[in-house]
């Protein structure tokens, strides 16, 4: 396998993992896809791909596969009172089996909605 000549010998393949068993490992990730989805946000959004964050439960260290973000607002224009900017928090998985989804209770006010998707 061709490698840097600068690789940290932390990076090298141990043995019995063959370039074929990394190809694969990668095939089954979700890599490819966040690669895709974080160069296609790009032409409208500032991307930061692994964003990096502490679980507030577990004090552990963990990453989101992307974090895009969009000022809705000009800078070149007049400054609005309010300044709104859309934040994307995305996880790319890959998997053989459906994906389900749970929504909450959404509680406004008085009324209650409930989401379901199909």
């Amino acid at each position: 396998m061709e490698q840097s000549a600068n690789n940290p010998t932390a990076n090298i393949l141990g043995s019995g993992v063959t370039e074929a068993d990394l190809a694969e490992a990668i095939r089954h990730s979700g890599y490819p896809l966040q690669t895709v989805i974080a160069n296609y946000l790009r032409n409208r959004f500032m991307v930061q791909e692994e964003w990096g964050y502490v679980d507030r439960d577990t004090r552990e260290l963990r990453t989101i596969d992307i974090l895009a973000q969009d000022r809705l607002y000009d800078l070149s224009a007049e400054q609005p009172y309010a300044r709104p900017i859309l934040n994307l928090i995305i996880e790319c998985k890959q998997s053989d089996l459906p994906f389900v989804f749970f929504f909450p209770q959404l509680h406004i006010g008085s009324l209650i909605f409930r989401s379901s998707q199909g």
